[in-house]
């Protein structure tokens, strides 16, 4: 069952990969760390978490050009209410493992344009 957040507040990392993705979403988000993939739903889920608790999410902030960041930044911080603006954001510094779009890793469920 999904968790509905009516306040506008974006959710918690770990109840989205929970709760609005399923095992092979996550298992492409996994294989972008370079980490061995678990098999199990929590078992990835908190690798994730793990991983971008650490320096993960600096190494990730880091590969953003300034036009991602400035995306990244409007989603959590801005007042426009963000699936409208994640809709229309291209955050390609997940997709930049990929050498091809036929082996883009993300997701298409969660793919920003």
């Amino acid at each position: 069952m999904k968790r509905f957040y009516t306040d506008g507040d974006i959710p918690p990392l770990k109840v989205v990969l929970t709760e609005y993705m399923n095992v092979g979403e996550i298992k492409k988000l996994v294989a972008l760390t370079g980490l061995p993939i678990p098999t199990r739903k929590a078992e990835l889920v908190d690798l994730i978490v793990r991983y971008l608790d650490g320096d993960g999410l600096h190494t990730a902030w880091q590969a953003l050009d300034e036009l991602q960041r400035a995306a990244v930044a409007e989603i959590v911080h801005g007042s426009v209410p963000s699936r409208a603006v994640a809709d229309s954001v291209c955050l390609g510094s997940w997709r930049a493992v990929s050498t091809s779009a036929a082996e883009d890793p993300l997701p298409t469920d969660y793919r920003l344009f």
